[in-house]
């Protein structure tokens, strides 16, 4: 090839390479731009001027009983006041507070606290929630929040499904209660065993007055309930209970039959003297004279529940 050809072909590739450089010049963003454009993609800032939403945690653990916190504050300057809004999917196990915070054109970038707290409860359920943090039309923020539980939960008494081989009969009025022993706690259930179930019945616990039942503690949350073949459990009004001893009380409506232990299975049972008719009557708060002696157990028994 001639230096005339080979220089033709070398000016036009430099004129080829000086017209894409001028295209791609005109094309490209300045450096400036290019950066707010970054920020936007993260959610600090955006063309239309919509702050977003900072939390200090995307998920927490609380241990049941106690509260953690986390702050809320804004990526951005706002040109306006933002009010925001948080919710909790579980508000009863994982309520939250405040409800609501509000941002201005000076505190913004100030971190403000949200308090979950995670309640104590008779289950041993690890709950969990999303709390949303809500200010339209800024993206919502989430955290993710979850209970530790460590309750436990126990049973003091003779609940022996399917109940002991004996029987007694317990006639309309009387009161009969059993003595057992419990822990510091809470109390939460009571129940009965009946092998076959008639009319109606009422629970009730008693303290200890010198192996005695004593003054009443608490009773279950209705008036009466029917009874059913086999477990009969009922909510009774909780209460924290202190190491010790206590009376489990039952009353019926009419004539059952309860599963009874045999020579081998006795534990100390009081009888009231004075039977209480009428089931709608309400508990004495003094269980009052009793006859007691160590005899054949029934199936009674409480639930509770402590940290």
């Amino acid at each position: 090839m001639s230096r005339a050809a080979r220089s033709t072909i070398w000016a036009s590739s430099t004129a080829m390479v000086a017209a894409l450089a001028a295209t791609l010049a005109a094309c490209s963003i300045p450096r400036s731009e290019f950066r707010a454009s970054l920020d936007a993609g993260a959610g600090s800032d955006d063309p239309s001027g919509v702050p977003g939403i900072v939390v200090s945690a995307q998920a927490i653990e609380i241990n049941e009983g106690a509260t953690t916190d986390f702050t809320v504050a804004l990526a951005f300057q706002p040109t306006a006041a933002v009010h925001v809004t948080l919710t909790s999917t579980n508000p009863t196990s994982l309520p939250v507070t405040p409800e609501s915070l509000d941002f201005s054109t000076t505190n913004w970038q100030t971190p403000q606290t949200v308090t979950v707290t995670a309640p104590v409860d008779s289950n041993n359920m690890s709950e969990s929630a999303t709390i949303s943090v809500v200010s339209a039309p800024i993206p919502t923020a989430t955290v993710t929040a979850m209970v530790v539980d460590s309750t436990q939960i126990n049973s003091y008494g003779w609940p022996a499904p399917p109940a002991f081989t004996g029987s007694f009969a317990m006639l309309q009025g009387q009161v009969i209660a059993y003595k057992v022993n419990a822990p510091t706690s809470t109390l939460d259930l009571m129940g009965v065993f009946v092998p076959t179930a008639s009319g109606d019945f009422r629970m009730a616990l008693y303290d200890d007055n010198g192996n005695t039942p004593g003054a009443l503690i608490s009773a279950a949350q209705f008036l009466r309930r029917s009874l059913v073949n086999g477990a009969n459990i009922v909510d009774i009004a909780d209460v924290p209970l202190t190491t010790g001893s206590y009376w489990i009380a039952l009353r019926i409506g009419s004539p059952t039959t309860l599963s009874a232990g045999d020579a081998g299975q006795t534990g100390v049972r009081c009888t009231r003297e004075l039977n209480i008719n009428s089931l709608d009557d309400a508990w004495p708060v003094n269980f009052g004279t009793a006859d007691c002696a160590n005899t054949n157990l029934f199936n009674f028994w409480i639930t509770t529940y402590h940290q």
